[in-house]
């Protein structure tokens, strides 16, 4: 078993996931691309370090511990992220808000029964 330098593991899944996600765009509508990250992490820590034959190597990367008191910040960081993404979207004018319509926006119709 050989161990990767942090930066270099970096490099490596950032790579391989890139490649993963070019190659499987169009596979079943996208679920595999939605999926790129976690099956590179398995890939990397299972094939290429072969750290996840290990306990060692699965308590290195965080994965024997829930992380509870991070998720608020996880899930904070993710939606910020987001909204800034849709909100230079809509500045550049790539794109702009729209209310949807349609039938699931109106009040159910309640006399159909």
């Amino acid at each position: 078993m050989f161990r990767l330098s942090d930066r270099v593991a970096a490099v490596t899944y950032v790579v391989l996931v890139l490649g993963m996600s070019l190659g499987t765009a169009t596979v079943l509508d996208g679920l595999v691309l939605a999926f790129s990250p976690v099956l590179v992490a398995l890939l990397m820590m299972l094939a290429v370090t072969r750290e996840g034959w290990s306990g060692a190597g699965w308590h290195r990367v965080g994965i024997t511990r829930p992380g509870l008191r991070t998720w608020p910040l996880a899930v904070g960081t993710t939606a910020g992220v987001c909204v800034l993404a849709t909100a230079a979207v809509v500045a550049l004018g790539a794109a702009r808000p729209v209310t949807p319509d349609g039938p699931w926006l109106r009040e159910p119709n309640r006399d159909a029964s």
